[in-house]
């Protein structure tokens, strides 16, 4: 299909009118490789697409076009958790995944430390008490992640669970994303946190600029209301 108009624009319409569930991008196009994660144009398609969202890293694969089939592209993927149910919406997807590629699932959950609202160093009392609060949160996330693992869905794929604990998430997975030579990472939309107002949650956000791999959105917020058709809405630009 060849569009006439805005690039970014001419995209998120023709998927949302289509009912296209995927949209897969690379993340620098023409314009080449720059010192962003991403290029403008890959970032307005991303933002506004209506639909999950696959981008590809331009400089992670240097890979001829008839070598593709014969390369196992994915082989290891980091699936950040929370224990919430919307976190959870990119698994049915990702296992897919994981059975064509025969993938190792690296299925995480970061305990973040909390943050004490001080203007002085934290005192021993408050030092205790987010130590207590870390090693509760451990406690429970080590239970979901093995409940996670028995997951019939998980069957037949390989499974590591990690568990890890830090002050900054997003901090935290890009370190693991280093040090697992992972090839992807998979996220929901939104999280537990995640606020609807917005098409992704901080931590999306943090890995689509500054992500080094491929990365999987799985949007978990309704379809909008479909747009006009890409003509009409070229139409009335030129009416205006």
């Amino acid at each position: 299909m060849v569009l006439e108009g805005l690039i970014a624009q001419g995209i998120t319409d023709y998927a949302q009118n289509q009912g296209i569930k995927l949209i897969v991008l690379s993340s620098h196009g023409r314009s080449g490789l720059t010192h962003w994660g991403i290029s403008s144009i890959a970032q307005k398609i991303i933002l506004s697409a209506p639909t999950s969202v696959l981008i590809v890293r331009a400089n992670q694969n240097n890979i001829q076009g008839d070598k593709i089939s014969s390369i196992p592209l994915y082989k290891r993927i980091l699936v950040p958790l929370d224990g919430s149910q919307r976190a959870e919406n990119v698994l049915p997807i990702i296992t897919q995944l994981a059975h064509f590629h025969n993938s190792q699932l690296q299925i995480v959950q970061v305990v973040q430390t909390p943050e004490m609202a001080r203007q002085m160093p934290p005192t021993p009392e408050d030092i205790d008490l987010a130590k207590r609060v870390v090693e509760r949160n451990l406690e429970e996330a080590g239970h979901y992640l093995e409940k996670m693992k028995t997951q019939s869905y998980l069957k037949d794929i390989s499974v590591q669970t990690l568990l890890v604990s830090g002050e900054n998430t997003a901090a935290e997975l890009h370190r693991l994303t280093d040090q697992e030579h992972i090839d992807m990472v998979a996220l929901s939309a939104h999280g537990y946190s995640g606020n609807q107002q917005w098409p992704y949650g901080n931590l999306v956000n943090n890995f689509i600029m500054y992500g080094n791999t491929s990365l999987l959105i799985v949007q978990d917020l309704p379809a909008r209301q479909e747009s006009k058709p890409f003509e009409m809405i070229s139409r009335d630009r030129g009416e205006r």
